[in-house]
């Protein structure tokens, strides 16, 4: 009886600690939205705001994402280590990097609050971006 109770213990164990570990990275996965800010913002034409200020990006649960920024497309990987997802782009409008370019990953951090940090600690703004998630549009 004891090992029977010691093998439920256990199976229990295992169930949360798997739970534990997906759990994580879950929580980035789905569709984020932000407006970057800019220097200068008030000397720029509207139009040229409208393409450089929206950052998109969804996170996917099969570990891949798709993030528009500056209004370039971009597709890669994601990998995560604890509070963080990093996002190593793969591809630009639609065409594959050189593999000898090895850009440097994006970074996104969620928040106590629900919202997340993004930036790209190599880009042209290296500033954080605050993400909100996307609402689900309703559907038909």
């Amino acid at each position: 009886m004891e090992r029977c109770a010691s093998g439920a213990t256990a199976a229990i164990l295992v169930i949360i600690a798997g739970a534990a570990c997906g759990g994580g990275e879950s929580r980035f996965v789905g569709s984020w939205v932000g407006i970057r800010k800019l220097a200068n913002e008030a000397n720029m034409p509207t139009h040229i705001q409208n393409t450089l200020k929206p950052v998109n990006l969804e996170i996917k649960s099969d570990g891949t994402f798709k993030l528009e920024e500056y209004g370039i497309p971009s597709t890669g990987d994601v990998a995560y280590q604890a509070n963080k997802a990093l996002l190593t782009v793969k591809t630009q409008m639609n065409r594959a990097l050189p593999p000898e370019s090895e850009p440097k990953p994006l970074e996104l951090e969620i928040g106590t609050d629900g919202t997340a940090k993004f930036r790209d600690p190599a880009g042209f703004d290296t500033s954080w971006v605050i993400m909100k998630r996307k609402e689900k549009q309703p559907g038909p």
